[in-house]
């Protein structure tokens, strides 16, 4: 199970960045809603070009403490579980669910948990190894939950771009999106142990 991508409700239907600085017109974006990125903004944009694609953009310098100790504290709450757990960043967990009898039910109880004690949304995506589990994760931010099994996993693929993946982006996504490979299941067709490490891998 991954659980990641959280934010609050208040501002997830605005056009909105985090900046690195208080100035909002020097300052880097660190991180911009999802209505934000639908304009073209995006994590690493200098402020100024986000400020000319929108105007009107709102603007939130970053609390990193805010960040740190929310973080923490919703680790603390997954550590209650008792199952293996790693922190992968500020913003995204990895437990491992092997034999849990439903991780569905797992994964909609943690949300509503996150919910309730921080009023943030998560997304979560299960899977049998982390890099599947990482893909259903994105596919129905902000607030899914995601499934992929061996009964989904070839129509997912099949509908899922190649840059959607974990580290096809850059260098990598050009190499292999140069060769022909347009979707994920292009690439397990290739490489299908790609898909099928074991699932304890992080």
């Amino acid at each position: 199970i991954l659980i990641g991508s959280y934010h609050s409700d208040l501002i997830k239907n605005k056009p909105l960045i985090i900046g690195s600085r208080g100035n909002k017109m020097r300052t880097v974006v660190c991180a911009a809603s999802y209505a934000a990125k639908a304009l073209g903004i995006h994590s690493g944009m200098p402020s100024r070009e986000a400020f000319a694609i929108c105007p009107s953009l709102e603007f939130i310098a970053a609390d990193q403490a805010k960040y740190i100790w929310s973080s923490e504290q919703i680790f603390k709450l997954l550590k209650g579980y008792n199952l293996p757990l790693n922190y992968a960043s500020i913003d995204e967990f990895q437990m491992e669910s092997t034999g849990y009898a439903d991780p569905v039910s797992l994964g909609k109880e943690i949300k509503e948990k996150i919910y309730v004690n921080f009023k943030i949304t998560a997304s979560v995506g299960i899977a049998k190894n982390w890099l599947l589990a990482k893909l259903a994760s994105k596919l129905n931010k902000p607030d899914g939950i995601t499934l992929i099994n061996d009964e989904n996993l070839e129509q997912i693929l099949r509908s899922t771009p190649l840059d959607k993946l974990c580290g096809m982006g850059g260098k990598n996504g050009q190499v292999f999106m140069g060769g022909g490979l347009k979707t994920c299941w292009d690439l397990y067709l290739k490489l299908p142990e790609f898909f099928n490490a074991n699932p304890g891998n992080f």
